[in-house]
């Protein structure tokens, strides 16, 4: 997908400004389509990146409880791999467990208000 090589290009703007268009796009015909949630996994990373662990955190707690509810395993994968890399050292165990329950139980609605919030 367009935003995994962007990640590992490091073109954070380039990610950031395609999954927020994807996610503005498809979130106004459904909300609980897979590719928000993939989507929502590519912002998570460029915000751990950026180091905005809890927001992104939060939103890997959604992208994984959702990825199993859907049994999705495609091309949100390799979001979540940059992502558990990005997030390794910057939270203790306890704050990112804690963090991903809270993310795991948003609305879809919930977690995409959380991803676009600038």
């Amino acid at each position: 997908s367009l935003a995994g090589f962007l990640i590992t290009s490091d073109d954070l703007l380039g990610v950031e400004a395609a999954t927020r268009e994807v996610i503005g796009i498809l979130a106004t015909a459904d909300p609980e389509d897979a590719s928000i949630t993939v989507a929502i996994g590519y912002l998570a990373c460029v915000y751990a990146l950026r180091g905005e662990t809890a927001r992104a955190a939060t939103l890997e707690g959604y992208v994984d409880a959702k990825m199993q509810k859907l049994k999705y395993l495609a091309d949100g994968r390799s979001a979540q791999e940059h992502l558990s890399e990005a997030l390794r050292g910057q939270l203790t165990p306890d704050e990112r467990e804690r963090l991903a329950k809270q993310g795991a139980v948003l609305s879809a609605d919930a977690a995409i208000a959380v991803a676009l919030t600038v």
